[in-house]
C-alpha cells in the first residue's frame, strides 16, 4: 500500500511502502489545484524488495570481514578457510558459492552461521543456486570430496534457506 502525502505549503510529496519512504520534489508533479489531503492508494501485491543501502552495508561489512581471493577475481576469503563468491543481484544478495579448504572440519557450518547472521544484522535476503562445486576425480583414497546437490540443499535448509525452483532463498530473521 504506498500512501501520497503533501501539504499545501508545497514540500515535496513522500511516497510510503511500508517502512520505506521516497521522496518526489514538488517540481516533478503536477500543481494541485486544492489542498491536498492524504490519501491511500491500493496498488495490489508489491513485492517488498531488500534496500540498496542494506545491500551495501552488508556487503561492506562482508568485505571488511574478508580478504580477496588471491587467484579467484570475485572470491573471498573468510578466515583462511573458507572461500565465497558473493555478489549484490536482483535487490538480493546473491551467493555464488561458498567452498571450505579443510573438509570436514566444520568451517562450512561455521561460515554460513557467519553470512546467515550478517543478513538478518543488514535485514537483506540472500539466494543461491545448490550446485556441487568441484570434481572427484583422481581421489585415490576412495572418499568423496564433494556434496551431492541433495546434500547441499540439505544443508542450506539447516540455515533457513528454502527451494524456490531451482534456487533457494533465506529471508532475512
Amino acid at each position: 500500500m504506498i500512501r501520497i502525502l503533501a501539504a499545501e505549503d508545497k514540500p515535496p510529496i513522500v511516497l510510503k511502502l511500508g517502512n520505506r519512504m521516497r521522496t518526489i520534489p514538488m517540481h516533478s508533479v503536477p500543481e494541485p489545484e486544492d489542498e491536498v489531503q492524504p490519501r491511500t492508494i491500493k496498488l495490489g501485491h508489491v513485492p517488498k524488495a531488500d534496500s540498496d543501502a542494506a545491500l551495501e552495508a552488508f556487503l561492506d561489512d562482508f568485505f571488511e570481514q574478508t580478504k580477496d581471493h588471491p587467484f579467484l577475481r570475485n572470491g573471498s576469503v573468510w578466515k583462511d578457510s573458507v572461500v565465497f563468491e558473493v555478489s549484490k543481484f536482483d535487490g538480493k544478495i546473491h551467493l555464488g558459492f561458498i567452498q571450505t579448504l579443510y573438509k570436514k572440519q566444520g568451517h562450512a557450518n561455521e561460515a554460513m552461521k557467519w553470512i546467515t547472521e550478517l543478513a538478518d544484522k543488514h535485514q537483506v535476503t540472500m539466494d543461491l543456486y545448490p550446485q556441487p562445486v568441484g570434481t572427484d576425480k583422481g581421489m585415490t583414497d576412495g572418499k568423496r570430496n564433494i556434496m551431492s546437490r541433495n546434500e547441499l540443499v540439505r544443508f542450506y535448509a539447516k540455515f533457513g534457506f528454502v527451494q524456490k525452483g531451482a534456487d533457494m532463498v533465506r529471508k532475512p530473521r
